[in-house]
């Protein structure tokens, strides 16, 4: 059978308009989707940009801050050896001063130490009491 051009060409017309419409429509279909992913990604790309940025200033007022607190623990260090000995600043509050007080007997105690260690440990206590004491003569409390 011969199959005639305007038949052929109507065939060829049919197939396409079948395969070649929906697969536009999909392209443009998935095309629309696209773009609506990239103008959402856009949007959280300018949040986070702020989200950066306002991060990056607190990282920076940190720092600031971290210096001038490196800057005043250097000027309160150089003021009374004898809170230095122990790690206190000078204008640390009494609670604290008694806390550090109670943690270093703890720690030091010689009753808490083996036998060859007790006396290093003793000479250790007794000076760390001295050193409080001191502390409490200078700050002027009373016991």
């Amino acid at each position: 059978m011969i199959v005639k051009w305007p038949v052929l060409a109507v065939g060829v017309l049919w197939i396409s308009v079948v395969w070649a419409i929906p697969l536009m429509l999909s392209d443009r279909r998935e095309l629309v989707r696209l773009r609506s992913v990239c103008q959402s990604a856009g949007a959280e790309a300018g949040t986070l940009r702020n989200v950066l940025i306002a991060a990056q200033e607190q990282i920076a007022r940190l720092e600031q801050e971290l210096q001038e607190a490196k800057e005043h623990q250097g000027r309160e260090s150089k003021g009374h050896r004898v809170f230095r000995r122990v790690g206190l600043d000078t204008a640390a509050p009494r609670f604290v001063i008694d806390a550090a007080r109670k943690e270093f007997r703890r720690r030091l105690h010689p009753d808490l130490h083996p036998v060859h260690r007790k006396l290093e440990a003793e000479r250790r206590f007794k000076e760390a009491e001295a050193v409080f004491d001191e502390i409490w003569r200078v700050r002027g409390f009373s016991n």
